[in-house]
């Protein structure tokens, strides 16, 4: 038998608090991951090979932009984009500056 508007609204809106709590636990769940030396180290890394704090732009010899290297460094930065949208700001401040500070000190010494 087809749902009435009023039980697919029920419905909807029972998803929509079934989705906001799953999203509130998966938050808390990353918290608990950045007040981990091991869950810094894992959020570094990824900082750092998902080229979070690197222009997405790729350029070839010529100085053309290189659509397909520029969506796959769009792409990877995304996936740490996604998770950092989930961790509590103050927690991702630590890790964020620790991995910048790496980068300026290794940057230095190359130079």
């Amino acid at each position: 038998m087809p749902q009435t508007p009023e039980e697919r609204r029920i419905d909807k809106e029972a998803a929509r608090k079934a989705a906001e709590a799953a999203q509130a636990v998966f938050c808390n769940q990353v918290d608990a991951v950045l007040q981990t030396d091991a869950g810094k180290a894992v959020f570094k890394y990824l900082f750092n090979i998902c080229g979070f704090n690197k222009p997405s732009r790729v350029e070839t010899s010529t100085g053309a932009v290189d659509p397909i290297g520029t969506t796959c460094n769009d792409e990877r930065r995304s996936v740490y984009l996604q998770l950092r949208a989930h961790a509590d700001p103050r927690l991702l401040a630590d890790v964020e500056y620790a991995a910048q500070k790496e980068i300026k000190k290794e940057e230095k010494n190359n130079a």
